[in-house]
């Protein structure tokens, strides 16, 4: 949330010059001032505002603790099923060699291939 806070005060009124001073803030807790202004209206308004900065700030700790929690599952699960299917394509690229069938060579290399590709892009991506 951001506010602005826009003064105009003249230097001299027969000079023409006028200074413009802006007051600028960012974030969910309102400056000092604008606190004390709220406790005039409600002596809680200040300590419900910056509770509710504190939840907030909470939350969005625990919000990236979970997405970097969840991006190291995906990557670890992404490449233990990458290795689980290289060892099985090996495996089977065995097997055909040891059984002499050329065309399950050929398919198994040509998937063994296709995986190397997806890792490459994903590398250079």
């Amino acid at each position: 949330m951001s506010r602005k806070r826009k003064q105009t005060l003249p230097i001299n009124k027969n000079s023409g010059v006028k200074v413009t001073q802006t007051k600028f803030f960012s974030g969910p807790i309102p400056t000092p001032e604008t606190l004390s202004d709220y406790n005039r209206i409600d002596s809680t308004f200040a300590e419900r505002i910056m509770k509710m900065a504190e939840i907030d700030q909470k939350s969005k700790v625990r919000l990236n603790n979970r997405a970097s929690i969840f991006a190291f599952l995906i990557t670890s699960f992404g490449m233990i099923f990458a290795i689980a299917s290289i060892a099985g394509l090996l495996y089977g690229l065995y097997l055909a060699i040891d059984l002499g069938m050329e065309s399950t060579i050929k398919w198994i290399v040509g998937c063994m291939a296709s995986v190397g590709g997806v890792f490459i892009w994903r590398k250079v991506r």
